[in-house]
């Protein structure tokens, strides 16, 4: 009796579990649809399922995909995504820790100058810093938008496609946000792609990534990378 069928959600294995949040469902013919807000843990030393009761409404991260999550010390921390109501979707900038001891979600006020709503980003952990990176989002049509730079118009559509390309730090002792200044050789605005840290190094490893553009309708181009 595990979790139900899903993509885009997020898990993270540490302390001999599997512990996965949240995610989406869409059916064959795509009449159905829906976001998860639950989450399990795998035990991996006999491999059965244990799902996390919620303790009510706003003790828990809403539902959602295309979030992240990262282990740090004795909690997960998540952040972003966005959940699709069918009429309106809705894109997150929220932090939430979940506590390996407590099993309990709590959301993280943090201060500081935060990235704006996404999903679809990756998160570097290196020693006390939470680095986030590119991501997807949308924004109604000439809107006051900072990154209206990388918007995608199109005259039929209520919405555009921002496709993300800054960098945030994240300081998980002082819980506080910081915009990175982008130096070097920086990497085009994608989203949905790999980022692996290499410790050793104090680096992190970037492949792929998509940029989606919005093609009026229900249509979208994507350009992918490699």
């Amino acid at each position: 009796n595990g979790p139900l069928p899903r993509s885009s959600h997020q898990s993270v294995t540490t302390r001999g579990y599997m512990y996965v949040f949240g995610g989406e469902f869409t059916s064959r013919d795509s009449t159905k649809f829906r976001h998860f807000g639950d989450t399990w843990r795998l035990d991996l030393s006999t491999y059965v399922w244990e799902q996390i009761a919620s303790k009510g409404p706003g003790t828990s991260p809403s539902a959602r995909s295309g979030h992240r999550m990262v282990a740090y010390k004795n909690v997960i921390v998540l952040f972003g995504g966005f959940a699709d109501t069918g009429k309106t979707t809705r894109y997150h900038a929220d932090v939430w820790l979940f506590s390996f001891d407590t099993l309990a979600w709590e959301e993280k006020k943090v201060g500081g100058s935060p990235p704006s709503p996404r999903g679809g980003c990756q998160l570097a952990l290196h020693k006390d810093t939470l680095f986030v990176i590119g991501g997807y989002s949308t924004a109604k049509k000439f809107s006051n938008n900072a990154n209206r730079g990388n918007a995608r118009d199109d005259d039929d559509d209520d919405e555009k496609g921002i496709v993300h390309d800054d960098i945030f730090a994240l300081d998980l002792i002082n819980w506080t946000w910081e915009k990175v200044k982008k130096q070097g050789m920086v990497p085009t605005a994608r989203s949905s792609f790999g980022l692996a840290v290499h410790a050793p190094k104090a680096k992190a490893v970037l492949f792929g990534g998509v940029f989606d553009q919005d093609g009026g309708g229900d249509k979208m181009y994507s350009e992918l990378f490699n």
